[in-house]
């Protein structure tokens, strides 16, 4: 190809003409410029024909050049032009290779204005940047959230602690709203307290009173969390259970858990009292129970600051006034009580008693024990209990290690026989 006057009078060369960008051929070994189009001359300000490529653009050095063509057949290389001539851009890449001509070999130089990538690429840059920042924020937002959960998730069991867990369920699960508010419902109630209890007070020291109150408050909160009753309050050595609030299964069923429980209560005494004798506690303790089925007030009472979760009225004070009227280890229910139990429940007509603020006598029921012909849907399977002259036994399937209960049953029945005489004897059998 011959030498032109002008850079940029070449137009036969048809790889160019789709070339909108900066383009340049020279002469290979020499670099000196053989062609231009006017925006390569313009980009880079080539003033002569015979400019070498090299003098024009200060940072090509020829022998990397011709090193890194001969080895990958292209060599790119990046300019910061630093202009601020508005069409000149700032970031120019261009991309060298050899090309061969009407049979003379060329260097081509492609040109392109990176300028506008290089904008975008610090605009993602710098969005990453806000982005990573964003995150990192998120995170400390996200973990600080975590550790308030946390720490809710601790306070409210703490807080369980101080309400019934029907109670506490039915608020965290927005059963119930936290406002002052009460209805009017059909509930079995209970009451109970320790004969003796304040004898001994004035017997025992203070410590080992609370431990032994503590003992058996947990226990008997236990028996009803089973039958499903709503622990009202503890008041001293006395304990106040309702049945069907926040949660009913019926009035017949209700009024037959709360009497169900109230004889494993009982029971259990049994075996505390046992437990107390082995730690050096003297005097018995037993128990009073009373039961009533009727209607009562029953929500939130007192302030927006300051709420109780409790039950009022005339049927509150009927049950803690049979309760008062019991008997040592009695279980006394009223009348509409009895009414509802009396197919599972095995019971005892005790008269009328005068209670303070009615007008009529309350008729008494004295509980005996469940009926094991008429078993309940809602009797707990695994709790037993069977009693005769000189024999007691209670078995709780969820509380026993059941294998030391075998052993221990096994030596029984072998020290019975042994002491009897008598071996594979069945019921029935002379």
């Amino acid at each position: 190809m011959a030498k032109s006057d002008s850079l940029s009078d070449i137009s036969a060369i048809p790889t160019v003409e789709l070339i909108n960008d900066a383009y340049a051929l020279c002469v290979d070994e020499t670099l000196e410029l053989a062609y231009c189009n006017p925006l390569f001359i313009e980009w880079f300000n080539i003033q002569q024909p015979e400019s070498a490529l090299d003098d024009a653009l200060a940072s090509l050095k020829k022998t990397t050049l011709f090193k890194r063509i001969d080895k990958r057949g292209y060599y790119n290389l990046s300019i910061d032009t630093e202009s601020r001539n508005k069409k000149i851009p700032s970031l120019i890449e261009i991309r060298f290779q050899r090309v061969v001509w009407q049979g003379i070999n060329y260097i081509s130089a492609y040109a392109r204005d990176m300028s506008k990538l290089k904008e975008q690429e610090m605009l993602i840059e710098s969005h990453s940047k806000i982005i990573e920042e964003s995150n990192r924020k998120l995170v400390r937002k996200t973990n600080k959230l975590e550790e308030n959960n946390q720490q809710l998730v601790s306070l409210s069991k703490k807080l369980a602690k101080y309400l019934s867990p029907e109670v506490y369920n039915s608020i965290f699960t927005g059963e119930k709203e936290v406002n002052l508010e009460t209805q009017r419902k059909k509930l079995t109630v209970f009451f109970s307290d320790i004969q003796g209890f304040t004898t001994l007070t004035d017997t025992m020291e203070a410590e080992a009173l609370a431990t032994l109150l503590n003992s058996y408050l947990k226990e008997m909160a236990e028996v009803a969390a089973r039958y499903g009753g709503t622990l009202d309050k503890f008041i001293g050595d006395a304990i106040m259970i309702f049945f069907g609030d926040p949660k009913s299964r019926g009035e017949k069923q209700d009024a037959e858990a709360c009497v169900r429980m109230a004889i494993e209560m009982r029971e259990r005494l049994k075996y505390l009292r046992d437990k107390w004798a082995n730690q050096g506690v003297s005097e018995p303790l037993h128990i009073r129970i009373g039961v009533n089925t009727g209607y009562c007030t029953v929500g939130n009472f007192g302030s927006e600051n300051r709420l109780d979760y409790t039950i009022v009225g005339g049927q509150v004070n009927l049950a803690s006034r049979l309760e008062s009227n019991a008997d040592i280890d009695q279980i006394l229910i009223s009348h509409e009580t009895f009414a509802l139990v009396r197919d599972a429940i095995i019971c005892e007509n005790k008269g009328e008693i005068t209670v303070k603020g009615l007008a009529r006598p309350v008729k008494t029921y004295q509980v005996i024990g469940t009926n094991p012909e008429a078993r309940s849907p809602d009797a707990v399977a695994s709790t037993w209990v069977d009693e005769h002259d000189g024999f007691s036994m209670q078995v709780d399937l969820k509380r026993i290690d059941k294998l030391r209960v075998i052993e221990s049953l096994h030596r029984t029945i072998q020290q019975i026989q042994g002491y009897t005489g008598i071996s594979n004897t069945s019921p029935g059998q002379d």
